[in-house]
């Protein structure tokens, strides 16, 4: 009966839970809806990580590009760039 469970469960889970090579069913089910709930937070974590990430990646490219737009520092003649006073 664990063996027919085991078939029936997402590629990402029957890894999880097959190593474990569990006998007794309550215990495999148990561990199949342990597994199946954490790679639903971790695929959470990772989406809000990146929604994350790109708005701070958009916010650095404005910030970026205002901060050329106040530069009134004269360019340096030897390497073409704005040094501080």
């Amino acid at each position: 009966m664990c063996k027919r469970f085991e078939d029936g469960l997402n590629e990402d889970i029957q890894l999880l839970v097959g190593i474990l090579e569990l006998k007794e069913f309550v215990v495999l089910v148990k561990r199949a809806c342990k597994a199946e709930e954490q790679s639903k937070e971790k695929r959470k974590a990772d989406e809000d990580w990146g929604k994350q990430y790109s708005g701070f990646k958009s916010q650095a490219t404005l910030m970026a590009s205002v901060g050329n737009v106040r530069s009134n520092k004269p360019e340096c003649q030897y390497c073409g760039r704005r040094h501080p006073d």
